[in-house]
């Protein structure tokens, strides 16, 4: 990545809420070294949601973070679109967790995820399954990085409504992606 073309600052933080006894959130970013392998395909930031109501939420979210990296900064894999890449990555992440619940002797575990990837030249690709979002902040001005398609609301809009969207679930679909500009001064 050229640090001219955008600074960042990167921060993070999860907490392990009201309802549980301990965090299931997962997070990781990735800035890359301007010449190194990884700058041509951006920085990565991801936060995964473990679903503790399903139970290993934190062993759902913690593998999906490894595998979305793992996968997406593969130097093997061809690919040079963002997107393709972040689906791909997307559904290895998903992969991975089928089979920890598998190996576990569970139907399913679950996490949400909220990321985004950031090019060089500051467009950037906002990413989320479930009820996990990135909002993106220029001044004073707070817009989502991405709205659910409507087919993914249910009519009550609760979290329930949310379950085909993440990963680990029985059916991996509905994503949702949207391409943003960002300039210094902007929040994600």
């Amino acid at each position: 990545m050229d640090p001219k073309a955008i600074s960042f600052t990167i921060t993070g933080g999860t907490d392990v809420g009201r309802k549980r006894q301990r965090n299931e959130d997962s997070m990781r970013w990735l800035l890359p070294e301007p010449g190194s392998p990884e700058s041509r395909f951006g920085a990565v930031l991801l936060v995964c949601d473990g679903m503790g109501g399903v139970g290993k939420g934190d062993l759902a979210s913690r593998t999906a973070v490894e595998f979305f990296f793992k996968t997406y900064y593969d130097e093997n894999n061809s690919e040079l679109d963002t997107q393709a890449r972040v689906q791909q990555a997307l559904e290895a992440a998903h992969a991975e967790v089928r089979k920890a619940a598998t190996s576990l002797g569970m139907v399913y575990i679950g996490t949400t995820a909220a990321g985004v990837v950031i090019r060089s030249d500051g467009t950037a690709l906002v990413f989320n399954l479930g009820d996990s979002r990135v909002y993106l902040l220029r001044g004073e001005t707070m817009t989502m990085g991405q709205q659910r398609p409507e087919r993914q609301r249910g009519d009550a809009g609760t979290r329930r409504d949310h379950a085909g969207t993440s990963i680990g679930l029985a059916q991996y679909e509905h994503h949702s992606l949207h391409r943003a500009s960002l300039r210094n001064g902007h929040d994600l």
